[in-house]
């Protein structure tokens, strides 16, 4: 019985660490819980939320769900027993990380508008493209200035006809 005892309280850590690992912010106090618990120093227990986390984002991107997926996504060599609590402690939070992420999704910055102008510089003869990007990331605006010269400007242009000819052909498909 005690045996068993352990085992759930085991676990039951294990599940507490992983989730805390998915949190933006670890407090002080939980920090220091989970140093104790394990034995180990603050920073310890910050490498290993911090390990934990990057672990769980790759297998979270890679879209992989299943124990037996997980399972082979531990380097070899890895205490068994432990890669295979850890599989079914994610494959249980899983469904609640995917949730978190959608609802707090990052949102990418998007182009608002974009303002130009040519001007030349007496001193070298060359033209310049004065760009001013207007990008708007959550809730902040902000403003993106580029100059370019003609060899960029021709770059700049060469890129987007090719991510443009790139996204027609995917519409086509």
């Amino acid at each position: 019985k005690q045996w068993y005892q352990r085992r759930v309280a085991i676990t039951a850590g294990v599940y507490k660490i992983c989730h805390q690992s998915r949190q933006p912010v670890t407090s002080e106090d939980t920090l220091r819980l989970i140093s104790s618990t394990l034995d180990c120093s603050m920073q310890e227990t910050q490498n290993l939320l911090s390990d934990l986390r990057s672990f769980t984002d790759t297998l979270l991107a890679s879209n992989v769900s299943s124990t037996s997926e997980i399972l082979t996504s531990f380097p070899e060599g890895f205490h068994k027993s432990l890669a295979n609590l850890l599989s079914k402690v994610f494959t249980e939070l899983f469904p609640v990380w995917r949730a978190n992420m959608a609802h707090g999704a990052v949102s990418l910055p998007r182009l608002e508008s974009f303002d130009w102008a040519v001007s030349s510089d007496h001193a070298t003869k060359q033209s310049v493209c004065s760009l001013d990007l207007h990008i708007r990331e959550k809730d902040t605006m902000k403003i993106v200035n580029a100059n370019l010269s003609k060899e960029s400007l021709r770059s700049l242009v060469t890129g987007l006809k090719d991510i443009k000819e790139q996204i027609s052909n995917l519409s086509n498909v």
